[in-house]
């Protein structure tokens, strides 16, 4: 969030706060680490490179100083000088913060937009306030410990900043900037994370249903993206967000692109009836109400906690309704293999997760089918 810098709100930074300056000072910004606070200043070179230089801390600089220096910087960049980083002039070395840019400008850029924006916060919340200032060479094993135990209780998140760290690690290998074979990260052990495991159970599921149907007349929208996606298994963004050009034959929809690359959904009968039963409106199948239909609907979570509520649920979320499409898969006797496929799992080791599920499933079917053999055994009539 752009906000214009003033002294009351650099008194207020607290640790892991970045505070970015606007209008004529644009690329100025504050990093509230802890017990001190830093400005640094944010531009591109000629060539397009990412530079984000020490302008100095707040115990040294005013911000009308650090304004001051962020110009003077600026004209000798215009003028086609190189600016030295303070830090690096200081200890001889490139720091953390130095391969954070040129992972983010050389190496993020790869990824999906909500991966890149995923990964700079990691490094402007998890990783720079705590070692940014550090010199490259000298990060240990103990300081990525460090970093990972403070999100302990965060542990979804701590390991990926581990995996954030670990891949910057072996770029700085690549690229030269530490000996190769000296990954810091490279022992340390991941948080364990417990998986959230949340579907209908068959007490919940008519319920559910049954409130979807009184919402209709005054949802219709919403309901039908709500059964599209349980109907599915499809991620709810996949659905929510899904394009009438992308269903090139009625029982199925080709997205171009999703979390784990191009993939087919495939439409039963009842889904298929919903999507022919919407209005057109538009390029999407769900549009946005507000703003006209030339962007795709937000997700609608009043509406969301409104149907939990009149389904009396506790705790169920909209991802969640993927988890009810496996459970409901694997009981009715598909395979683990699969279920993964209609999903677009692309590890089998994400579908793995269901195991569980799908050895009650084989259970329940082999005391079926030995209660049949049973039957026929002591059957008179044989």
């Amino acid at each position: 969030m752009r906000i214009a810098l003033t002294d009351a709100a650099v008194a207020k930074a607290k640790p892991g706060d970045v505070l970015r300056d606007s209008g004529r000072w644009t690329g100025l910004h504050l990093r509230a680490f802890a017990g001190r606070k830093v400005y640094y200043l944010f531009y591109r070179d000629k060539l397009g490179r990412q530079h984000r230089p020490k302008i100095g801390d707040t115990a040294e600089l005013t911000l009308q100083e650090a304004r001051q220096r962020a110009s003077e910087l600026l004209l000798r960049v215009g003028a086609g000088q190189t600016p030295e980083r303070p830090s690096q002039a200081k200890r001889g070395g490139r720091t953390v913060q130095t391969l954070a840019d040129r992972y983010l400008v050389e190496h993020a850029p790869r990824k999906k937009a909500s991966s890149q924006r995923n990964d700079q916060l990691m490094w402007e919340r998890h990783i720079l306030p705590h070692i940014g200032d550090l010199r490259l060479e000298a990060i240990t094993a103990e300081h990525i410990e460090a970093i990972h135990h403070r999100l302990l209780s965060k542990p979804y998140m701590g390991n990926r900043v581990l995996s954030l760290l670990s891949a910057a690690f072996n770029l700085a290998e690549r690229w030269g900037w530490r000996l190769p074979g000296s990954n810091p990260c490279r022992y340390i052990q991941r948080h364990q994370e417990l998986m959230r495991q949340r579907y209908l159970t068959e007490e919940e599921a008519p319920r559910f249903a049954a409130a979807l149907e009184r919402l209709r007349a005054d949802y219709p929208f919403q309901v039908a993206w709500v059964r599209v996606t349980q109907l599915t298994g499809a991620r709810e963004s996949e659905i929510r967000m899904a394009r009438r050009e992308w269903r090139k034959q009625p029982h199925t929809l080709s997205l171009p692109d999703s979390k784990t690359g191009a993939k087919v959904v495939h439409l039963p009968p009842a889904a298929q009836a919903e999507l022919d039963a919407l209005p057109v409106d538009g390029p999407w199948y769900f549009p946005a109400r507000r703003g006209g239909a030339d962007k795709p609907m937000n997700r609608p979570s009043k509406f969301w906690n409104r149907l939990v509520k009149e389904a009396k649920l506790v705790g169920f979320r909209p991802h969640d309704l993927r988890h009810s499409f496996a459970s409901a898969a694997l009981a009715a006797g598909v395979g683990l293999d699969q279920v993964g496929a209609l999903l677009g799992h692309k590890s089998t080791q994400t579908t793995k997760r269901y195991a569980h599920l799908a050895d009650e499933a084989g259970r329940d079917l082999a005391e079926l089918v030995g209660g049949a053999i049973e039957g026929r055994a002591t059957s008179p009539d044989r």
